[in-house]
């Protein structure tokens, strides 16, 4: 899409978030924005389902609310903006910046956020359920807690055992999943090391013929030609 458009688009997301004439709710859906500058945009409550941001800058943009289920934000600079409400359900948060982010209440289920940076981020009341946080920094961020199975909300920085606590789990559940993809192997396996056992003593009792045929042209070899 081009720059004009876009800046279009936007233009009429505004007036449609002030409930104007002429306003349009934004709808990006799928589209291609790979490496946009759009700090500091207003993009509260747009449809931006399977949008590719990667690398894109939205530094202290407003996405409140948006719908970002699915959306490409790799490598994604979103220091600062404002996620809280946003549906980011199996979104690619991987290496992204949300250093001091708002995520409060946003939903965040089965989404991959490996080696991104989260530090100083709101999390509060954010559905984490699945989610991938593998090598990420999470120092100073905030997140709900649970007590006798009853949600509370304490915006208390993680500590360092807390934040070891939380990779420990991630690591766990990566461990179950990978037995589970072991458990469905085994009865292949099984055939393997059959085939492979079979063919060790195949090779066994080719052994002798082969010496034998080995002996038979060294002894030619070694005869000499007449004269």
């Amino acid at each position: 899409m081009q720059a004009y458009k876009l800046r279009a688009i936007l233009a009429k997301h505004a007036l449609w978030l002030r409930g104007e004439k002429g306003g349009e709710q934004a709808s990006l859906k799928g589209l291609d924005f790979q490496g946009v500058g759009l700090p500091g945009a207003n993009l509260q409550g747009a449809i931006l389902q399977g949008v590719n941001f990667a690398g894109a800058n939205l530094r202290r943009a407003n996405l409140e609310g948006a719908d970002l289920k699915g959306a490409s934000l790799g490598g994604a600079d979103l220091g600062g903006a404002n996620l809280e409400g946003a549906d980011l359900e199996g979104a690619d948060l991987g290496g992204a910046n949300l250093k001091t982010a708002h995520l409060e209440g946003a939903n965040l289920k089965g989404a991959y956020c490996w080696r991104a940076n989260l530090e100083g981020a709101n999390l509060m009341d954010a559905v984490l359920e699945g989610a991938d946080f593998t090598n990420a920094r999470l120092e100073g961020a905030r997140m709900s807690k649970q007590k006798n199975s009853t949600t509370t909300t304490q915006e208390t920085p993680m500590s360092n055992s807390q934040l070891e606590s939380l990779r420990t789990d991630i690591e766990i559940q990566k461990l179950a999943l990978e037995l589970e993809m072991l458990k469905g192997q085994i009865g292949h396996m099984g055939q393997v090391r059959t085939l492979q056992v079979e063919l060790l003593r195949a090779a066994v009792d080719l052994v002798p013929d082969i010496k034998a045929l080995a002996q038979g042209m060294l002894k030619k070899a070694s005869k000499k030609p007449d004269a």
